[in-house]
């Protein structure tokens, strides 16, 4: 299980280490090659080296990527099963503004 080593450990022991390389035991080289590709810009703005990943890596990212856009439209039709058209625009206005707000670098958090 998942705990925030900052908020959830016995006493105040601040920014704990034990997240640094995380990523790197959860992403699959696809993952990586795809938020890379994703992420280009900003990776060189703030001075970060794409991580080398294998060619057949590279190639299997777009697969990810429309393996995405299926499961966005799958969930989109359950809960268009579950609250009819109202629901599912409430649903799409929601993403649309997180994605704005991603756009344009704010937090976008609501816990």
């Amino acid at each position: 299980a998942w705990t925030n080593s900052t908020t959830q450990s016995q006493g105040q022991r601040g920014i704990g280490t034990e997240s640094i390389g995380k990523w790197r035991r959860h992403l699959s080289a696809e993952m990586v090659a795809l938020c890379q590709s994703v992420a280009r810009k900003e990776m060189k703005k703030f001075n970060y080296a794409p991580i080398a990943v294998g060619i057949l890596a590279q190639m299997k990212a777009p697969l990810l990527l429309g393996r995405s856009f299926y499961e966005f439209f799958e969930r989109l039709w359950r809960r268009w099963r579950v609250g009819g058209l109202s629901f599912v625009r409430n649903v799409l206005v929601n993403y649309w503004l997180r994605f704005v707000n991603i756009k344009q670098n704010r937090v976008v958090s609501k816990f």
